[in-house]
């Protein structure tokens, strides 16, 4: 693959890595979640768009579909955990509604 270049010496090799073996969330921190009370974990609800502040820079509220119907609900904090394509896609929807978002990194 990158036989024309000439100044990379030595060996080079391709491989995949996994990181870690996939988790059942439930079994593992289903007791847990349900205890937290900062914590709410809704089974089969997707979340479609956050909602930021003026100035962009600060999560209001996020936006929830659960296919019958949507609720948008104000939060405090947010953690993106949902994989590389789901984060990416809330990201993009998000932008689409908060253009000044993407202010910092014009590619996403």
């Amino acid at each position: 693959m990158f036989e024309d270049l000439k100044q990379l010496n030595g060996e080079i090799k391709e491989l995949i890595e996994r990181y870690s073996l996939p988790t059942d969330f439930a079994k593992k921190f289903g007791a847990e979640l349900k205890s937290s009370k900062h914590i709410l974990v809704l089974k089969g609800t997707r979340v479609t768009s956050m909602h930021m502040n003026k100035s962009g820079d600060s999560v209001e509220s996020i936006e929830l579909n659960n296919g019958e119907s949507r609720l948008n609900m104000k939060v405090n904090q947010v953690v993106i955990a949902g994989g590389g394509i789901e984060s990416t896609r809330l990201m993009l929807a998000t932008r689409k509604h908060t253009p000044a978002w993407g202010r910092f990194d014009s590619s996403l």
